[in-house]
């Protein structure tokens, strides 16, 4: 008979790339590694620059309150 249908693989054999389960999504590679960096410092700057502000603003506003009173 001439039968069409494909003949199944040895035990040991992988799956044919048809039926090869989808890979994972690969991490997007950046073309620019420092800009990670230039992100990362200017991030702790923002955060220096609120932590040392903060107290200053808390005065300012005290003493405003206490002006206006």
């Amino acid at each position: 008979m001439n039968d069409k249908r494909p003949i199944d693989p040895p035990a040991g054999d992988p799956p044919p790339s048809s039926e090869k389960p989808p890979l994972a999504v690969p991490h997007r590679v950046r073309e620019d590694p420092v800009s990670d960096h230039k992100r990362i410092f200017l991030f702790q700057g923002c955060l220096t620059a609120i932590a040392v502000c903060t107290p200053f603003w808390i005065l300012l506003l005290y003493l405003l309150v206490k002006w206006i009173r």
